[in-house]
Formats: structure tokens, C-alpha cells, sequence
């Protein structure tokens, strides 16, 4: 059977990589604080978008998807670049740290950098795959909903509940334990809802998508002000608050209702979005390179304090950077297969 390109996914892979590399950088303090509040805040719905994607790519019944080849395919694949981006900031990490013992390699190679844990989140929901496809090969639309009722209520409404009211916590702590639903409370939620999204929901409404993702967004900033410490964020901008999941939704939808019957996107969109994977794990090389350069206080000097427009100055040198060092990349034939 031949594959069949879904198009605005393209959009979606693309938005959503920028996304992250925009909320990857700015835990900042000081004069950055509240500008990095509020850029931050409206860009959390990233690694979501990349989640759903995959969960309407891994749940369509017309994919041929079985335990072995989640294994040797899609696991072997995650296994390979997970050592090789490990193997690369593992090497920087040595030169600038001046450790080359072999427990502080080791270590490395085997937790990772930070922002590898999505390969390790993205490998457990390709496991349990073979699991969630009988739901949908049956196309039970209410049991999926269920699920995805399930999920808000406990990923999201209880943990934003306990945050607002923290009297609340031991509370619900005894409850969720004594109950054991740790199944629901990951991004197996973003997964199936992806696939939902894309077979069940079509809002037409581009005016009240448009408000819903302006109120979250205007929440979610809001509250991050209000809650947050400086160099530390709040619940608000957690993936699995209210605001960030209606948001990502309503960013799904719309680009879905405006990119649907787009029937082929050009060469251009289609290589940035190969390229998204990429960027994803090179991105925080080129972030710590604008921080030993001192970009920021350099920048911020040059623009007399308007500090607002460093970080977004900083996120397209960062931006580009990545896209054009995985574009030079993906020339190299065996890096292209194994490592993007």
C-alpha cells in the first residue's frame, strides 16, 4: 500500500519545531523575566502538536503496524539516535566540563541531554501502540472519548486543581494512589487525541478557534506572570495544563480546517518538515553556543535595554542555525538514515 502524505501535518511539524526551540531557552531572570513569560507562554504547545502527530500517524488502522516491527523499525530507529545525540553532547559536555572519566561518559550516553526525554516518552507510546489499535481498527469513537475524558480530568484538571488550591494536594495524592491511575496520566492522552482530532473533530469556525486560542494563551502568559519565580516556571506552563492542551487543539484544528485540502505541499514545506526531527535535537547545541557567546547581553546592549526583542532575535539566529546545520546534514547519506 502506498504511503499517503497527510499535508498539514507538514505545517503542523514545522510550527511545532520553532515552538520548541522558542520555549527551550528563555528560563531567564532579571529584566528577561517577564518578556520570557510571555513568549514562553505562547509556545508550550509544541511538544504536544509532535505527540498528536505521531499518535494519528501510529493509531490509523490503514497503517500496518504489529510488535515486531514497532521493535525493529520505530524502537531500533528511536535506540539509534538516542546513542548518537547522547555520544554528541556526551563529547561536549566533556570538553567544556574538562571530565573525560568513563562513569561521567557513561552517564551521559545513558540519561541523556535534557531534552532527549521526549525520545524516551515517544518509544514508550510506540510500545503500547499495539495496545490502543484494536480501539481503533473498531473505530469506537465514544471509547476513545472516554479515554480522552479520563485523561483531561486526571493528567490536567486534578494537577491544575492542586497548584490552585494547594490544600487540595494530600487530598488528591491519597486518592490517585489508592486508585493506581498512573496509565492515564502521560502523554498517552496527547497520542490518542491526535488520532481523535484527526478523524472525528472538524470545527469550521475559524473565528472561534481563533478566541479560544487567544484565552488560553492570554491565561496561560497571565498566569506564568502571576505564579512563576524567576527562573523557575509555574503549572501554566506545564503540557498538561488545561490552557496548553485546549490551546494545542485549537492550533490542531485550525490548521487542519486551513491546510486539509491542500493536495500536495511544495518542496520547500516538505523539507522543513523532514527536517523537524533534526532541529529538535540539535537546538540546544546552538542555544548553548548564544550563551558562551554572551548573545544576550549583547544584543540587549545594542537594542538600549528593549529587552522584548532579544529573545526573539536570539530564537531566529538559533532557529536558522538549526534548520540550515540539519539541511547540511541530511546531504550525508548514512546521517540522514540513522541520525535525523
Amino acid at each position: 500500500m502506498k504511503k499517503q502524505r497527510i499535508f498539514y501535518f507538514d505545517f503542523l511539524r514545522i510550527f511545532a519545531a520553532l515552538a520548541v526551540v522558542m520555549a527551550s531557552q528563555y528560563n531567564l531572570t532579571g529584566i528577561y523575566h517577564y518578556s520570557a513569560c510571555f513568549l514562553d507562554g505562547i509556545v508550550r504547545w509544541g511538544v504536544p502538536i509532535f505527540v498528536m502527530i505521531s499518535g494519528t500517524l501510529f493509531l490509523e488502522p490503514k497503517k500496518t503496524i504489529t510488535i515486531n516491527n514497532i521493535l525493529k523499525k520505530y524502537i531500533f530507529r528511536i535506540a539509534i539516535l538516542f546513542v548518537v545525540w547522547s555520544l554528541f553532547y556526551s563529547c561536549i559536555n566533556c570538553v567544556t566540563r574538562d571530565n573525560l572519566s568513563f562513569s561521567f561518559i557513561l552517564k551521559h550516553i545513558v540519561i541523556g541531554h535534557f531534552h532527549q526525554w521526549f525520545l524516551y516518552m515517544i518509544a514508550g507510546l510506540y510500545l503500547i501502540t499495539p495496545l490502543l489499535r484494536p480501539i481503533t481498527e473498531k473505530k469506537d469513537k465514544n471509547l476513545l472519548l472516554y479515554l480522552l475524558i479520563i485523561w483531561f480530568v486526571m493528567a490536567s484538571i486534578v494537577p491544575f486543581i492542586k497548584f490552585i488550591i494547594p490544600q487540595t494536594e494530600k487530598l488528591f495524592d491519597v486518592m490517585i494512589n489508592k486508585i493506581h491511575f498512573s496509565f492515564p496520566l502521560s502523554y498517552l492522552g496527547y497520542f490518542i487525541l491526535g488520532y481523535y482530532l484527526h478523524n472525528y473533530i472538524n470545527i469550521k469556525n475559524k473565528i472561534l478557534m481563533i478566541i479560544i486560542l487567544f484565552v488560553c494563551l492570554l491565561v496561560t502568559v497571565l498566569g506564568d506572570i502571576k505564579y512563576s519565580i524567576p527562573g523557575k516556571q509555574s503549572f501554566f506552563l506545564n503540557n498538561f495544563c488545561p490552557f496548553v492542551i485546549i490551546t494545542a487543539i485549537s492550533i490542531f484544528l485550525f490548521i487542519k480546517n486551513k491546510c486539509l485540502s491542500i493536495e500536495q505541499s511544495n518542496k520547500f514545506i516538505l523539507k522543513l518538515s523532514d527536517l523537524t526531527l533534526g532541529v529538535y535535537l540539535i537546538h540546544p547545541f546552538f542555544i548553548r553556543i548564544s550563551k558562551k557567546l554572551n548573545l544576550f547581553i549583547i544584543i540587549n546592549s545594542t537594542l538600549n535595554d528593549y529587552n522584548f526583542f532579544t529573545i526573539p532575535i536570539i530564537f531566529i539566529l538559533v532557529g536558522s542555525c538549526s534548520f540550515l546545520f540539519v539541511y547540511l546534514l541530511s546531504k550525508i547519506p548514512i546521517i540522514k538514515k540513522y541520525c535525523l
